[in-house]
């Protein structure tokens, strides 16, 4: 229960792997990345030249990105290169969860409502089935799963669209404010 425990307890667990990714640079094309594939070069371009990872609850991504980075070969990002939409919408007086934030400014594009279902369904152990030992921890796998995967990573496409639409109505953080999500992001 990440809202009851933390995210750090998630990127903690040695079953944890990032299972897909979707991001725009620039607001350039829908771009996608997929466990066990390499970091995408455009994306590694972008990171090491500075560009900044603007996300809604932004330490969800920075852990996704510490984890990668540790893991899988994918460069690290200090967080000074990040900017928090949800902390923005904090600061405004908004809603904090991406829905309501949606909701609030009228945009164009607004959360999927059906992701918290597939987010269930591939990222949170399944009851074991006949024939599995009851105390192992299983998943529904991806590849067993391709039409629902999908639509899983549709989800994730529409979140970056609602993200970056909510972030061009947002006032940035003040650069002070920032400096105090990245000492907030540090000692948590």
């Amino acid at each position: 229960d990440l809202k009851r425990r933390g995210a750090a307890v998630y990127f903690e667990c040695p079953h944890f792997r990032p299972l897909l990714a979707s991001y725009r640079i620039r607001r350039g094309p829908m771009r996608r990345w997929r466990h066990g594939e390499p970091c995408p070069a455009d994306l590694r371009a972008a990171i090491e030249e500075g560009l900044i990872v603007s996300a809604h609850n932004a330490a969800f991504e920075i852990g996704v990105l510490r984890w990668l980075a540790a893991n899988a070969g994918w460069p690290s990002i200090p967080l000074t290169q990040f900017r928090c939409t949800a902390a923005t919408a904090a600061a405004m007086a908004l809603p904090r969860s991406l829905g309501d934030l949606g909701a609030a400014l009228g945009l164009d594009v607004q959360k999927d409502k059906e992701g918290a279902a597939l987010i269930r369904f591939f990222c949170m152990p399944r009851k074991p089935r006949d024939g599995e030992d009851p105390n192992g921890v299983y998943w529904n796998e991806p590849e067993d799963y391709p039409e629902k995967f999908e639509r899983f990573h549709l989800y994730c496409d529409r979140d970056v669209d609602t993200e970056a639409a909510a972030d061009d109505k947002l006032v940035p953080l003040s650069a002070d404010e920032q400096e105090l999500w990245v000492i907030d992001q540090e000692i948590n």
